[in-house]
């Protein structure tokens, strides 16, 4: 069966309705709003899919890096895959940390490995080492990128790779909030767009705009090649 189909499957079986109800009780949310974060991170499973399937490996160890509720981390566990998801805790009190550690007591079952601390914080003598180390839309919220590449890089097993899917601030857009943005420049966009951004404003301040040449320059500090 391909993963496509495998992950289908897994989708149609996340009891939503039942695991929105235990978010909302435990994070004091309304059901709906423990339903839409269940909706937002099931669609980012089969992004990550899409960015990933032509590498996974089952003899591979691999390290998702903000695996978010960590569904696409669990998947690939149950289907046999080498994976760790890393997601920082914020505390153990905001409704985020709270729905992922109820869906990770829902799926127990499942004996994936969790990394709690940011990827700045990564020690690959603590943390070990990882043959694929990937992301998606992470690491354009990360403040101090290039500190958080270079942590996973330390991690990286000899002749392992990293994918991040994220946007490409050089192209004049934000994805996020759909709103054209100068990298150089994005306080223009907030004066232009202020009743835009306001209505999301902790995803607008979280964004460091990064580009493909940042990610060329820091490739090319560290001996790295970019595909």
């Amino acid at each position: 069966m391909s993963l496509q189909k495998s992950l289908t499957i897994f989708i149609e079986e996340i009891p939503q309705q039942h695991l929105a109800e235990a978010i909302a009780e435990a994070a004091d949310i309304t059901p709906q709003q423990g339903l839409q974060m269940l909706y937002t991170y099931i669609n980012e499973t089969r992004v990550a899919l899409r960015l990933t399937e032509s590498v996974l490996k089952k003899n591979k160890q691999m390290l998702e890096v903000g695996a978010g509720l960590c569904l696409f981390s669990l998947f690939l566990k149950q289907e046999g895959y080498e994976i760790t998801a890393l997601e920082p805790g914020a505390g153990g009190f905001d409704a985020f940390t709270i729905a992922k550690q109820v869906i990770l007591d829902y799926y127990q079952s499942i004996p994936l490995p969790v990394i709690n601390h940011t990827a700045q914080e990564l020690n690959p003598d603590i943390d070990g080492r990882f043959d694929l180390i990937f992301s998606n839309n992470v690491v354009e919220h990360i403040p101090n990128f290039k500190q958080a590449l270079s942590a996973l890089n330390h991690c990286l097993s000899e002749g392992g790779a990293m994918i991040h899917g994220c946007p490409n601030y050089f192209i004049p857009y934000e994805p996020h909030l759909q709103l054209p943005v100068l990298k150089i420049w994005p306080g223009l966009s907030e004066r232009l767009f202020r009743r835009q951004i306001e209505k999301r404003r902790a995803v607008w301040e979280s964004l460091n705009f990064i580009s493909y040449f940042d990610v060329k320059s820091f490739a090319d500090e560290n001996g790295l090649e970019v595909h």
